[in-house]
């Protein structure tokens, strides 16, 4: 597995996704996006006292680290419309939600997923392609931006533009946060007669906004229909493991005692 100092992807990865073209599509994968908005919406007194009073309870307690506060919320909050969290929420369209998004983002901090950190390691291999979908005026690059090609949109979840880079580069497996947007990709991939026999691959992050009420996955039939009458894979990835946070602090802990 190891050579070194330095990872050997392929003995760490064998046979995973072997030849395969992968899009991530960057809204709450590399970077979490909406947890940098709730943040920001916090810091207003207005929002503050509307906010819903469990959320605040976790996201306010200063004897809590603000790393295990960020992961209580990847698995706890199951809004994917961050204004729901708060009372009176006008804000329902998604397209309206998405314009604010973007308005926002000169004012947002930037909170990394651990998969900003593992990911690399997949897109050394030479038999992967990697392709990624960011909005502009986002300043997060991810550490592997060059083994990847990066397209940029003037939307956060431009999927016009998504299903664009499936066609042309043949496409076979997508990374996204949410169930809902990986449902939205499908039903243009049907209603183009873009299935065929390519076997699209879906890795969807594990949070809590793609659960229901009963801890299972929203759009579940709909899943296994899927899989069934058109060969589709559905997998899961954890944004939030912990991993992210213990080579940061090995890493400054290495460049102390280098000093």
């Amino acid at each position: 597995m190891f050579t070194g100092n330095k990872i050997n992807a392929n003995n760490l990865y064998p046979n995973m996704m072997s030849g395969s073209k992968i899009l991530i599509i960057d809204y709450d994968v590399t970077r979490y996006h909406s947890f940098d908005l709730f943040a920001y919406l916090l810091s207003n007194e207005d929002n503050f006292k509307r906010c819903d009073l469990n959320v605040l309870k976790h996201m306010c307690d200063h004897n809590v680290e603000w790393n295990d506060r960020m992961f209580w919320f990847a698995h706890n909050v199951s809004e994917f419309n961050i204004f729901n969290l708060f009372k009176d929420n006008i804000i329902n369209d998604q397209n309206v939600y998405e314009k604010i998004l973007n308005e926002q983002f000169p004012n947002l901090g930037i909170t990394t997923t651990d998969i900003d950190d593992r990911l690399g390691i997949i897109f050394q291999r030479k038999d992967i392609e990697g392709y990624i979908l960011k909005y502009f005026k986002d300043p997060h690059t991810v550490p592997y931006d060059n083994l990847l090609k990066t397209y940029q949109s003037d939307s956060i979840l431009d999927l016009r533009m998504a299903m664009e880079i499936i066609r042309r580069h043949s496409i076979d497996t997508i990374m996204v946060s949410s169930i809902e947007i990986a449902m939205r990709i499908i039903s243009l991939l049907i209603e183009n007669k873009n299935v065929g026999n390519i076997g699209y691959t879906f890795i969807i992050a594990n949070y809590r906004y793609n659960y229901d009420k009963n801890n299972l996955p929203k759009y579940l039939l709909d899943m296994n229909t899927i899989e069934y009458r058109y060969h589709f894979t559905f997998c899961v990835f954890d944004p939030f493991t912990g991993l992210s946070i213990k080579f940061k602090q090995e890493r400054k802990n290495k460049n102390a005692d280098s000093e």
